[in-house]
């Protein structure tokens, strides 16, 4: 009977210990378990693990956020029917990494309720304890604003490509145009006003001054698109554009300048103003 007795303390020692320890690992895991779901929550990033056929098995607020809800609303639905553009490729990709067992690194426009946004996402695969992959890990984050800065910068490193090649063209444009002025100007001086060819001359040169004053725009331009200014006189610039016509436009085709009811004068750009009467003209 003693030795009964000393074999059930000696048990019941053991299942104390075991207990204890069983209680142990019960703590650890509960705590690993707070640790990894505050990892999971308070990341900066959208982390969501949809099953193979797309059934969302678990996702952090951040990313239900980003579908405009909270993650109860989307447990259980698929990522396909959710994101309706992006199924196609979505299933594509998961079924890549499942043969592959490889995750990848990709960049997706995706459309969202409030509209087109841009992400950057690690998808990983998941696998059981036989090393079959059953989920996907989709790790997110939103860059479109970077996209956005990207773009601009981009742009603007465009315009001042553009601006650079404005700036030779209009400044190799110009020195062909001192040489024609310069002579133009000397045959304006020996052509007497009688001599039907002075008309013709002063044309020359009119036209030689706008074009002069066209390259100066586009210098303006090439110098973050600054045109000149300066006193422009309406009814100046509707007899030169009349007279331009006269010489250009077919003989069939008639028209008729009228003259703006006095002296009217506007700060602006010659060559602009003159772009915006032709235009008026023509149509």
């Amino acid at each position: 009977m003693i030795q009964e007795l000393k074999a059930l303390r000696s048990r019941n020692k053991e299942l104390e210990q075991a207990l204890a320890e069983a209680e142990q690992r019960d703590q650890t895991l509960l705590e690993s378990e707070k640790k990894y779901r505050t990892l999971f929550e308070n990341t900066g990033a959208q982390i969501t693990y949809c099953a193979l056929d797309g059934e969302i098995l678990l996702l952090n607020q951040k990313s239900a956020g980003k579908l405009n809800g909270v993650p109860d609303d989307f447990i259980g639905k698929s990522i396909f029917e959710i994101l309706p553009k992006s199924s196609s490729e979505l299933k594509k990709r998961f079924r890549n990494i499942a043969e592959t067992k490889t995750g990848g690194m990709y960049e997706d426009c995706v459309s969202l309720t409030d509209g087109d946004r841009w992400f950057v996402s690690h998808n990983h695969p998941v696998s059981n304890a036989d090393g079959e992959v059953f989920a996907i890990q989709v790790v997110s984050q939103d860059v479109t604003e970077q996209k956005l800065l990207q773009e601009q910068l981009l742009q603007a490193q465009k315009m001042k490509a553009i601006g650079t090649l404005a700036g030779g063209v209009a400044h190799d444009i110009n020195n062909i145009l001192t040489v024609v002025l310069g002579i133009a100007s000397l045959l304006d001086r020996e052509t007497p006003e009688s001599d039907p060819k002075s008309d013709y001359i002063k044309q020359l040169i009119a036209s030689t001054e706008r074009g002069a004053k066209l390259t100066t725009n586009l210098l303006g331009f090439a110098r973050q698109g600054q045109h000149l200014k300066e006193v422009v006189v309406l009814n100046r610039i509707i007899e030169e554009i009349t007279q331009l016509l006269k010489r250009t436009i077919p003989k069939k085709v008639s028209f008729e300048a009228v003259d703006l009811p006095g002296d009217i004068r506007v700060a602006g750009s010659v060559v602009i103003a003159l772009e915006k009467f032709v235009n008026i003209t023509l149509k």
